[in-house]
């Protein structure tokens, strides 16, 4: 959605919407207040965290939880299940949209506890941080300060497959 074929468009936030806890932490509008007027300069994913910078120093986190999605839609979800919206001058919308309610928004990225991302480490990083230990292996798997990234629906595939 923040990518352009030139890079990143000025996307300024208009506003936020925010439900109420535990997806929201924070005191009714304060998400708002910290980001609107700012502008959207950068995105980034590690593991299964996702994150907004903006130009006033201001970063948004969002977690999936597991069942989460993130959606762009012009109209809010008509089963009220969008627990956080950010509005653009353009009046495009960007959602943390979840049924279940096990997602998470929070002022601040938030990743310092976790471990490298899934996706970017080698065979040898894995079998130092996984492979070893006392702990079941699904334990290990998704013990996201040793690597990021994975829950359960891909354990318990990738377990799967090692004992077949």
């Amino acid at each position: 959605f923040f990518q352009a074929e030139d890079g990143i468009r000025d996307y300024k936030v208009t506003g936020v919407q925010t439900c109420a806890l535990p997806i929201c932490p924070h005191r009714p509008g304060e998400i708002d207040a910290a980001l609107r007027g700012s502008i959207v300069t950068a995105a980034g994913r590690h593991g299964k965290f996702l994150w907004l910078e903006t130009d006033n120093g201001h970063e948004l986190g969002l977690h999936l939880g597991m069942g989460g999605s993130i959606r762009a839609s012009a109209r809010p979800s008509p089963r009220g299940w969008d627990r956080i919206a950010i509005v653009f001058d353009d009046e495009s919308r960007v959602a943390l949209h979840d049924k279940r309610r096990l997602s998470r928004a929070h002022l601040g990225a938030g990743i310092d506890h976790l471990g490298p991302d899934a996706l970017t480490i080698t065979p040898k990083e894995f079998r130092a941080r996984v492979g070893t230990g006392t702990a079941p292996i699904k334990a290990r798997l998704l013990d996201q300060s040793a690597l990021a990234g994975v829950g359960n629906l891909l354990a318990d595939e990738e377990i799967g497959r090692a004992h077949v």
